[in-house]
């Protein structure tokens, strides 16, 4: 069985890569000009950037989990398709 159309499927890795990058380009310019407000616009964005790679995690755990169950309901109804074609 094969998924057509559109899939938010694989992009916590590439989410996670893009976040990141914008933190550590952010970072660097960020220290260009050490202030207050500048940390704490770092710890902002690394707490931020937490929360959203958390949420891809989630979000591919729970699309995995799905087409698991898919499968599983899939080959289980060919099963009893199966035994039920060969019951006398």
């Amino acid at each position: 069985m094969l998924l057509a159309g559109p899939s938010n499927a694989g992009l916590a890795e590439p989410g996670f890569g893009a976040i990141r990058s914008l933190n550590q380009i952010s970072s660097c310019l960020l220290c260009l000009s050490p202030t207050f407000d500048n940390v704490i616009a770092l710890k902002i964005m690394t707490k931020l950037g937490d929360e959203i790679f958390e949420a891809l995690s989630n979000a591919h755990q729970n699309w995995f989990v799905t087409i698991e169950n898919l499968f599983n309901a899939y080959f289980l109804a060919q099963e009893a398709m199966k035994n039920t074609l060969q019951a006398p």
